[in-house]
């Protein structure tokens, strides 16, 4: 009689029990392994994202000199413009703002839920953050809702991976467009 015990152990480590995986099972299991590490390592550890205007270039702590427009919203590609402030000395920017979420569409008046460092100056408390959101005029940020403390942040970006003018008309222009200077640099 054979004992079991005998046959276990006289197998080769590598032999497989079983029915052999079939290629479509083996390239299923591996991906579906890769797709749950990647996962993992995007939302425990690093994730690269793409920030699609200059927030995250180092500012010098002055305003930026913008002239601003009220517009109507519509279908068409030219917005029809309702308003336009002068334009401040040194602006390089036209910053376009929907009508009909200023006062009514004739001024300038800032959502009235914005209520923190809006309308005047203000100096962020110790250990406290203003954070802002990029889409700057459809960010509910601390504008509205206040100061961050700092053990609220546990993130922070921390280099430029590539950096391209993203208004390029084509690939080519993107590619010859690389800021070289930018890549690798630490986000301050």
């Amino acid at each position: 009689m054979v004992d079991q015990k005998e046959i276990r152990e006289s197998r080769p480590a590598h032999q497989q029990f079983g029915p052999p995986k079939s290629p479509i099972r083996e390239f299923f299991e591996q991906g579906l392994i890769t797709v749950i590490m990647a996962l993992f390592l995007m939302t425990f550890i690093a994730q690269a994202v793409a920030v699609p205007t200059g927030s995250m270039q180092n500012i010098n702590g002055q305003e930026l000199p913008e002239e601003r427009a009220l517009v109507r919203l519509t279908q068409e590609p030219e917005l029809p413009i309702v308003k336009v402030e002068p334009k401040p000395e040194l602006a390089k920017y036209r910053v376009f703002y929907d009508a009909d979420h200023y006062s009514g569409g004739d001024d300038f008046e800032v959502n009235a839920r914005a209520i923190y460092g809006v309308s005047e100056p203000v100096k962020v408390p110790e250990n406290k953050y203003f954070v802002m959101g990029d889409s700057r005029d459809n960010s509910e940020d601390s504008r509205f809702w206040g100061f961050v403390p700092r053990e609220n942040i546990f993130a922070r970006a921390l280099y430029v991976h590539l950096s391209f003018d993203p208004s390029a008309p084509d690939l080519f222009h993107k590619l010859t467009g690389i800021r070289w200077r930018r890549i690798g640099t630490a986000v301050k």
